[in-house]
C-alpha cells in the first residue's frame, strides 16, 4: 500500500484529527499510538496546505522560526485532541481509538462499526493513498453511502447508483445516459419525461448523480418519495459539490410534480469539539450526511454483511493491514 502524508491543513483541527487518526490505521512509522507532542512534530515536518498560505505568508515562511512553528502546531494539536475526545465520547464503542489524557492508540477491540470507520477516515484523505485504492475506495464509499441510505428509508424502498461505472448502471438503468435518463423519470413518476432533450444529452456520464433513493409507490400517479444523493469523498473540495445531482439540475429532463430530498454524502467528521458543524454556510442547500450520520445510518441494519464481506471492503481491509478480531 502506498501512503504520503502530503500537504497539511496546519489550522484546521478536524482535518488534522483525521491525519492523526489515519498514521495509527496505516502504522505510519511503525507507530503503535501517537503523543501530542509526536503529532506536533509530524505536522511541523509536514508541508503546509496551500490554501492555507496567501503570498504573504509564503514570503514569510522561509523565515518563520522553529520556535514560531512549534507554537503555531501546538495551538493546533490543542484544538486537535479536543476534537478526538469529541469523537471518542460520540462515537463510543464504534470508535476505533482508545485516548489516554495525551496520547491515543488504536483500540483493543475492533466492532463492525469501528471496521467502517476506518473505511470513511481512509476516504476522508484519499489523497494519501495511490490512484488505484482511490478510485476503489471512492466506489466503495458510494456503495456505503447507499447501504446506509436504504436503512433509513421504508423496507419497500429502492436504493440504487446511478454512477456510470456501478453495476446499477449496467443491468438496470443502462449504460446509456439517454436511456437512464428516460429509466429514471418513470421511477420518479415524472409528471412529463422530455424524451428530446434525454436524446440530446451525452450517451456517457452520469448527470453529477450518484445515488437514488424511491420509494415505489403503485398507484400509477406522478409524484413519489424520492432521495437524490452526490457523494464527495474530498478533503476540502466537497462544498463545491453540494448542488450536484440537485433536483432542479434535472428539469431540463423531466417535470416533477414534488421536489426530491437531495443529500451529499461526505466520509469526513465536518465536528467541531463541540459536535456543531465546523462552517454551517457549507451544509446549506442539501443535506450533508457525514461519518456520523452515515454511520449511524448503517448501523441500524441489523446485518452488515453486504458491507464488511463484499470483495471491495475485503481488499481495504487487506490493503491497510487492519488485523479484525
Amino acid at each position: 500500500m502506498t501512503f504520503k502524508i502530503g500537504p497539511v491543513h496546519r489550522n484546521v483541527p478536524h482535518l488534522l484529527a483525521d491525519l492523526v487518526e489515519l498514521l495509527l490505521v496505516v502504522g505510519y512509522d511503525k507507530m503503535t499510538h501517537i503523543a501530542r507532542q509526536s503529532a506536533e512534530a509530524i505536522v511541523v515536518a509536514s508541508e503546509a496546505h496551500s490554501e492555507e498560505l496567501d503570498e504573504q505568508e509564503a514570503e514569510a515562511s522561509s523565515s518563520e522560526s522553529d520556535a514560531e512553528k512549534h507554537d503555531f502546531s501546538f495551538v493546533a494539536m490543542d484544538d486537535v485532541w479536543k476534537v478526538l475526545s469529541y469523537r471518542d465520547k460520540f462515537f463510543g464503542e464504534n470508535y476505533p481509538f482508545d485516548i489516554d489524557g495525551d496520547s491515543i492508540r488504536p483500540s483493543s477491540e475492533l466492532t463492525e462499526g469501528g471496521r467502517i470507520y476506518r473505511l470513511l477516515l481512509a476516504c476522508s484523505r484519499l489523497k494519501s493513498f495511490s490512484r488505484q485504492q482511490r478510485a476503489e475506495w471512492a466506489r466503495g464509499f458510494a456503495a456505503l453511502s447507499a447501504f446506509a441510505l436504504k436503512q433509513g428509508m421504508p423496507k419497500a424502498a429502492q436504493v440504487r447508483i446511478f454512477d456510470a461505472n456501478s453495476d446499477d448502471r449496467k443491468n438496470y438503468y443502462s449504460t446509456n445516459l439517454r436511456e437512464a435518463l428516460k429509466i429514471l423519470g418513470i421511477d420518479l413518476h415524472a409528471f412529463f419525461i422530455n424524451h428530446a432533450e434525454c436524446d440530446k444529452s451525452s450517451s456517457s456520464g452520469d448527470a453529477s448523480l450518484d445515488i437514488v433513493g424511491i420509494y415505489p409507490f403503485l398507484d400509477g400517479a406522478a409524484g413519489t418519495l424520492a432521495i437524490l444523493g452526490q457523494c464527495a469523498a474530498r478533503e476540502t473540495e466537497w462544498p463545491s459539490k453540494r448542488f450536484e445531482g440537485n433536483p432542479a439540475t434535472l428539469s431540463t429532463y423531466f417535470t416533477l410534480t414534488s421536489t426530491p430530498q437531495h443529500v451529499t454524502f461526505i466520509p469526513l467528521s465536518f465536528r467541531l469539539s463541540t459536535g456543531s458543524w465546523v462552517d454551517a454556510s457549507k451544509v446549506t442547500g442539501t443535506l450533508v450526511l457525514d461519518r456520523g450520520r452515515i454511520l449511524n445510518l448503517a448501523l441500524l441494519s441489523d446485518d452488515l454483511t453486504p458491507i464488511l464481506e463484499a470483495e471491495w471492503f475485503k481488499k481495504f481491509e487487506e490493503a491497510i493491514n487492519i488485523t479484525v478480531a
